[in-house]
């Protein structure tokens, strides 16, 4: 597509410039157009056309909806999957100053948090520049700008928008006031300023974005949702002439109605046309890989990395699984599994399905017992379109349900079933051979399992602490529990170490969690625990001395256990977003805890900002800040002064980083393990993994057959947090007992991964030390590295599991060597 460059506002009008009005609806009298988007084609490479001819827009980013559907005036762009946006190139995107009107006719989805429709400007730069942004925010229209110090100028209406209506909305900025009008009417405008008011808005040299807003890092987020069908903005102002453009509107409302069951017909028409193609595809896959069409089911196996969801066109993946047996490796004290897909007969279904499996034998008659095997079905977890970019919006299979003996295939569909091993230390290393039963009602199939066991064993204390928060009063609260027994938390607390996860709570308001008395049965094998926060006030007097005597008295009982390496103070909160608010009370606590205790461990989740180096030894950046040269220098060189580098995610940060979202690949959970080897990470921190027990509590007595809820509702504001599975690993099972998730699972095998590398790089060091070796010493050190074909940063890996279980699986095949090699080698 043919570009030109910008002219800024006035050259343009001193051309006397032609307005273009394909399909709009108002006059071109109101004013003179500076650009308009009417949406009605995307041009090859992904390019929407300015009707002006001169800010073309290019597609960025993903949708999993059609693009184009029926709108008002010809189509609309449909921004109902997250992470699609238009981009306007720096010097095409119409630069604004004043006495301007924006105009746009939408239809949102979701009106709820801050939906993005345009703005021009970036933000995580210093300081942010906005020239306009128009959007919505908790279902008001709102405008807003920035001053030259990145302060904020905001305008609302009062007006609550709905979802899935048509809007036609104008915005007129003229020497800083601001009119609105929705669908012809005056809208009551109140306007906030934390900066300086703006009579002109400052321009600037930055893109202008449809459809996707950006947080105040600079990461893409508050996407619109809906429809978008019009966007004209327009030189002077385009309200008052509007008014006699409502026939049109109202005559466009109708005819919408007509055009979109007819669309809708269609589409509806194409998608039972495919539905019928993948149902004959569904029998023909099942007809070549069964016996008898009588059968009522065949096996497939996965890796626990790989998951298939339960899209419409499921049957194109599986067919895709070779058929065969499975093979896996451990070591010692690993847990180790795989996924096996009952798929079942196109024509009927089978209830009461059952696992069996056998023991296993090796060569030399070494048993690995059945009894070191368990399972479980997983059930699948339906998913919302979230506020992000997401490749599938559906059934999710994730719950591993343990302890039920028996369950169901649908006619159609398939269930994957969870294999877990367990490697009990000392087991002799070799390979082992047995099989997995599945059968119902006098029909069974089964797989040939290999297990290989590595000959060395992985320590039960992690090396790598995993400060992942579990809330002990929603355990409580679902089973209706008061304060737990120390047997109650026990459980607990075996489970999430069986998981590698040390028992904790950073949000803690007890003195010290674990408790003392439970922290001395957890030492060798827990990495991580707390003592309470300091609090949001600044202290004085028997406040202040109270608090010190408390602190002083948990810090001796940890020095009592020899556990100071593994206390931490978390006094705040990711500091550096509150820093009026909070900083002067944890500023207080860190100066004194540090003063009387210089080797405690004082942790931070932010990024180390001038104004808070110095206070805190370990910092907790978030991923992303883990991929700019300049931040990196600045952790390095905390590192070289003694300090503990971890991360964290939340709710950010989106792809291409890794998080442990429900719908992002199950595989995430797992790299990010390796990826903390990569980045010689001293930690890593997840604010909760069972927060979602809160949201769903209202099924609990028709769980797991009621459908799971996958979201939460923020604490401080009570608004839904639109991602599936954020905060949440775990699933409540009977009896107290707890199910985990196979995104748990990958989690485990990532800190497993990491045992590997670590245990490599200790042996490395041994034959470095022994001098005696140097063949061997550089075939250790070529694998010591994680290879690129794994990942390279952590906005960079490879997305294919497969990868990184090659690496993993030559780099325990070297361990073995080198231990068969050099026994005295082996670390406890």
């Amino acid at each position: 597509m043919t570009k030109m460059k910008r002219l800024n506002t006035t050259t343009r009008l001193s051309l006397g410039m032609a307005s273009v009005m394909l399909g709009f609806a108002v006059s071109p009298a109101s004013g003179s157009e500076i650009s308009h988007w009417s949406f009605n084609a995307i041009e090859e490479g992904g390019w929407v056309a300015d009707q002006t001819g001169y800010a073309d827009a290019k597609l960025s980013g993903m949708n999993n909806a059609e693009l184009l559907v029926p709108g008002l005036f010809g189509d609309a762009i449909s921004f109902e999957g997250p992470g699609l946006s238009l981009v306007v190139e720096p010097d095409l995107a119409p630069d604004l100053g004043d006495d301007f009107t924006i105009y746009c006719v939408i239809k949102p989805s979701r009106v709820g948090s801050y939906r993005t429709i345009l703005w021009k400007g970036a933000r995580g730069v210093d300081p942010d520049q906005i020239n306009y942004y128009a959007g919505i925010r908790d279902g008001k229209i709102e405008f807003k700008a920035m001053d030259a110090t990145g302060a904020w100028l905001v305008y609302t209406t009062s007006k609550v928008l709905h979802e899935d209506v048509w809007y036609e909305i104008y915005i007129h900025f003229k020497d800083g006031e601001v009119r609105i009008v929705l669908n012809g009417e005056e809208m009551s405008v109140s306007g906030q300023a934390t900066g300086n008011e703006l009579p002109q808005l400052l321009r600037n040299d930055w893109p202008m974005h449809i459809g996707e807003g950006a947080r105040s890092d600079g990461a893409p987020a508050f996407g619109f949702q809906g429809l978008i069908d019009e966007i004209t903005i327009f030189q002077g102002n385009a309200i008052d002439a509007s008014r006699e453009a409502r026939t049109r509107w109202q005559e466009a409302l109708a005819d919408y109605t007509l055009k979109l069951q007819e669309y809708n017909a269609e589409l509806a028409a194409q998608e039972q046309v495919r539905e019928n193609e993948l149902d004959a595809y569904y029998r023909e896959v099942f007809d070549q890989r069964v016996a008898s069409a009588d059968a009522p089911f065949y096996l497939v196996s996965i890796p626990t990395s790989t998951r298939i969801d339960k899209r419409a066109n499921f049957i194109e993946t599986i067919a895709e699984v070779e058929l065969g047996d499975v093979e896996i490796s451990a070591a010692g004290s690993e847990y180790e599994g795989f996924q096996v897909l009952v798929v079942g007969n196109p024509d009927f279904g089978s209830e009461d399905v059952y696992v069996e499996v056998s023991d296993f034998y090796d060569a030399e008659g070494n048993t690995l017992s059945s009894d070191s095997f368990q399972w479980g079905w997983i059930k699948s977890i339906t998913t919302e379109a979230p506020d992000i970019a997401v490749d599938f919006v559906g059934a999710i299979p994730d719950a591993i349900i343990e302890e039920e003996w028996d369950f169901q295939v649908k006619a159609g569909d398939f269930t994957p079933v969870y294999i877990r091993l367990y490697i009990e230390p000392g087991t002799p290393p070799g390979e082992y051979r047995g099989v997995v039963t599945v059968g119902s009602e006098g029909f069974s199939d089964e797989i040939p399992v290999t297990v290989n066991v590595f000959g060395f064993t992985l320590p039960v204390k992690g090396s790598l602490p995993v400060a992942f928060s579990f809330f002990e009063h929603f355990y409580a609260d679902w089973y209706g529990l008061g304060e737990l027994s120390d047997a109650q938390k026990m459980r607990i607390y075996d489970f999430l170490l069986r998981y590698r996860i040390a028992p904790n709570n950073i949000y803690t308001r007890k003195p010290m969690e674990p408790e003392p008395g439970l922290l001395e049965e957890l030492k060798d094998r827990t990495n991580f625990f707390t003592i309470k926060g300091w609090g949001g006030d600044v202290l004085e007097g028997d406040a202040l001395r109270k608090q010190i005597e408390e602190y002083d008295s948990l810090i001796q009982t940890a020095e009592d256990m020899g556990m100071m390496d593994e206390l931490y103070f978390y006094g705040a909160d990711e500091l550096s977003h509150h820093m009026k608010r909070s900083l002067p009370a944890a500023r207080q606590a860190v100066e004194m805890l540090s003063e009387r205790y210089p080797e405690l461990k004082m942790m931070q989740t932010s990024f180390p900002i001038p104004e808070l180096r110095g206070l805190y030894n370990v910092w907790v950046p978030i991923f992303h800040y883990f991929v700019d040269d300049d931040d990196l220098a600045v952790l390095e060189e905390l590192r070289e002064d003694g300090c503990e580098i971890w991360w964290y995610a939340a709710d950010d940060p989106h792809h291409p980083m890794p998080n442990f979202f429900l719908d992002y690949p199950v595989f995430d959970n797992r790299i990010i393990m390796t990826l903390s080897y990569m980045y010689d990470i001293d930690g890593i921190l997840y604010w909760s993994i069972n927060r979602e027990w809160e949201t769903n509590m209202d099924i609990r007595d028709a769980w797991p057959d009621a459908e799971w809820r996958p979201y939460i509702y923020s604490i401080s504001t009570g608004k839904r947090k639109w991602r599936n599975g954020m905060g949440n690993f775990l699933y409540p099972a009977p009896d107290g007992d707890i199910y985990p998730s196979l995104r748990l699972e990958n989690l485990r095998d990532g800190l497993e991964d990491y045992e590997y590398l670590v245990m490599l790089r200790a042996l490395i060091d041994d034959l470095e030390e022994s001098g005696s070796d140097d063949e061997l010493l550089e075939a250790a050190k070529s694998l010591s590295a994680v290879p690129a074909n794994v990942a390279t940063a952590i906005n960079s890996y490879n997305a294919d599991p497969q990868a990184l279980l090659n690496y993993r699986q030559s780099v325990g095949k070297m361990i073995e060597r080198i231990l068969s090699k050099y026994p005295s080698f082996a670390h406890e």
